[in-house]
């Protein structure tokens, strides 16, 4: 009886101290632009999930969205697009525009950057023409890891890129929002 209260013990001590890690680690986003790095963590950042695409221009998927909330110059967001109520897996994702097409690619990545400059704003995101990478490199739960790179253009000016490298980021993926 003494043995097995102590064997309890240890496993709600183990139990406990696993879910503080996960939750102590807390959610980041980390990229550099241009040669300057940007670091966010969680007081910083936001996320929710929802499901959305009418199925005829547009697949029904979910779509788990992790942004920073204020930014002063480069204000980032990653939407990562799976089957309608799926999670995201561990594995490598193609970028695509924010309207993914019925014959479009899920699981897939979207990227925006919103660059303020004085009191403009401009607006750039990924297209499937995109050079880079995303990667999911785990999923531990409703947590989400991951890294990306990419050059992205400009959403309305050509020849206007910015080149986003050592992007890694830690998120909760939130319940889904209903309708």
């Amino acid at each position: 009886m003494k043995q097995t209260l102590k064997l309890l013990t240890v496993a709600i001590a183990l139990l406990a101290s696993h879910s503080t890690f996960a939750q102590g680690k807390g959610s980041y986003l980390k990229y550099t632009v241009n040669g300057t790095a940007y670091n966010f963590l969680e007081a910083d950042l936001n996320s929710y999930n929802t499901l959305t695409g009418d199925g005829i221009d547009e697949i029904k998927h979910t779509e788990n969205h992790f942004y920073v909330e204020n930014a002063s110059k480069y204000k980032l967001d990653v939407v990562i697009n799976t089957a309608p109520k799926m999670k995201p897996v561990v594995s490598k994702l193609p970028f695509v525009e924010i309207i993914v097409p019925v014959d479009g690619h899920l699981p897939s990545a979207y990227i925006s950057i919103d660059n303020y400059v004085g009191e403009d704003i401009n607006f750039y995101s990924s297209t499937l023409l995109n050079h880079g990478k995303f990667e999911i490199t785990k999923v531990e739960g409703d947590w989400v890891e991951g890294v990306f790179e990419l050059v992205i253009n400009n959403t309305y000016q050509e020849n206007d890129q910015l080149t986003i490298t050592n992007g890694s980021f830690r998120f909760q993926i939130q319940p889904q929002m209903e309708d």
